[in-house]
């Protein structure tokens, strides 16, 4: 059970479920390359009583990381979140203590309100076995040191009923109003299959709705806003492994219907996982894109689709592409995945993590993936010497590079091939200069630096006065005077 997010300084930020240290525990490591390298990973709670179902966060203007998790997996259970300016020491704070079983909470912290960044948590309560369930909202205004009680969907007079695994949403909407928005599944019976939104427009004091978004939901729904404010998209699943999602263009107004859309791929997926671009910045006008993953029903392989945030129409998505790769064996037993966004030459890129059981063995690890390519830098004729972001290398040089990353490519030339012979180089495949640079991008690339065989020239006369020696390349002529 991996969450995942992005630091304000560029950094991929990961908390998961763990077993490792012999019960259940809530661990944290880094990515300071793109998830290229993962530090040692360290424990946010280890306590005997086991943690479970993290979720991370990030306040952009503190850079304080916050972690909310269930402490117990049995009623009673207590919502804790812990705090860290390093990731390396961990504060724990009681988030809300139940008295029944509340679990699976999701954080989400504002961007745009610098100092006074807030911070929210949403979670599910079982207020009577299995026939009532509330969901609760809390939040921190002092950057996670303590919790208040904000809100209980569901609380009496309502009669009876199942507000179940919510997610959570934070934006200043284009009106400039500070919003909250939680997607939940509801219904008269466990564990709901309606698909209710409610939001706050004052920093959760007081909520609007339900409105009904969506019928047949069938697993745990997921909810993003546009980091621009412009829009709000959820993404569910229904029976068949339908992948749905539904968007609202006008998010000031999120009741369904006047700028709301939606769509299906039939029979695709299931267990998503959402992200916006725009992840650990705190500007308000970055657009870009929606990035929904799912788990295929075709070979288990992690799907991907993305859109723009205007979304309004099926025809807006991309064709759907695998993320995982050919030996991947995304588990089905543990299927959550957790996905961000990153910036990287210019540009937002999405990433997604999960479990994955390809070792065997009942052995679940952690996969990490995002779009870049397989760079071969090869020579003709081969085995010549070629310099790779500064480090020489005999041809062919291979690497994996993260897309929107900026790498140097440069051909050594002269060569040496022998007494009086030498190579020189003559182009790039790609037409670049002797040392250039390239972009990355997602498709495999081979860059082939073409070299011509050169032969020296040396000229002797008993006379003296002879000019025209030298290297000269093979089939060229040599004017000797």
């Amino acid at each position: 059970r991996p969450g995942m997010t992005t630091h304000a300084n560029g950094d991929l930020l990961m908390v998961y479920q763990t077993n490792e240290l012999g019960n259940e525990d809530v661990m944290f490591t880094r990515s300071s390359n793109g998830g290229l390298n993962w530090s040692t990973p360290v424990p946010v709670a280890d306590t005997a009583a086991g943690e479970v179902w993290p979720s991370i966060t990030s306040d952009p203007e503190s850079g304080r990381i916050f972690v909310a998790y269930q402490l117990g997996a049995a009623a009673p259970t207590t919502i804790m979140v812990a705090y860290s300016d390093d990731g390396a020491v961990w504060t724990q704070v009681n988030g809300f203590g139940c008295g029944v079983l509340c679990t699976r909470p999701r954080i989400a912290s504002e961007y745009w309100n610098g100092t006074s960044n807030r911070q929210y948590v949403v979670f599910d309560a079982e207020i009577v076995f299995g026939t009532n369930w509330d969901l609760v909202v809390i939040r921190s205004e002092d950057d996670g040191l303590s919790w208040a009680f904000l809100y209980e969907s569901g609380n009496p007079p309502a009669p009876p009923d199942v507000r179940h695994q919510p997610d959570i949403a934070v934006y200043r909407g284009t009106d400039g109003t500070d919003r909250v928005a939680v997607f939940y599944r509801y219904g008269f019976a466990f564990p709901g299959t309606q698909g209710y939104m409610e939001w706050s427009e004052d920093h959760g004091s007081t909520w609007l709705g339900p409105s009904g978004w969506a019928v047949n939901v069938n697993a745990p729904p997921v909810i993003a806003a546009a980091h621009d404010g412009d829009s709000v998209l959820v993404g569910f699943n229904s029976a068949g492994n339908d992948i749905w999602w539904a968007a609202d263009q006008d998010p000031t107004d999120l009741w369904w219907g006047a700028g709301s859309s939606a769509g299906v791929w039939l029979g695709t997926g299931n267990n998503l996982a959402l992200a916006v671009d725009g992840a650990g910045s705190t500007s308000l006008t970055v657009g870009g894109s929606y990035h929904l993953f799912a788990r295929s029903v075709a070979g288990g392989d992690i799907i991907h689709v993305s859109a723009p945030v205007n979304v309004t129409d099926p025809l807006n998505w991309t064709a759907i592409a695998t993320a995982s790769d050919t030996a991947g064996s995304p588990s089905g037993v543990w299927p959550t995945k957790a996905a961000t966004t990153v910036f990287r030459g210019g540009s937002w890129w999405p990433a997604v993590t999960w479990a994955d059981l390809r070792l065997g063995g009942g052995n679940y690890e952690l996969y990490f993936t995002t779009p870049g390519a397989w760079y071969t830098i090869d020579t003709n004729p081969g085995l010549l010497q070629v310099l790779v972001d500064g480090t020489p290398g005999t041809a062919p040089v291979t690497a994996t590079w993260l897309a929107g990353t900026t790498h140097t490519v440069m051909a050594v030339s002269p060569q040496t091939a022998g007494v009086g012979m030498r190579y020189g180089w003559i182009n790039w495949s790609d037409g670049g200069a002797q040392s250039h640079s390239i972009v990355a991008g997602g498709v495999d690339v081979t860059l082939i630096a073409n070299f011509g065989l050169e032969y020296l020239l040396t000229l002797n006369s008993a006379r003296g006065g002879v000019t025209g020696g030298g290297w000269y390349r093979n089939n060229t002529v040599a004017t000797v005077v």
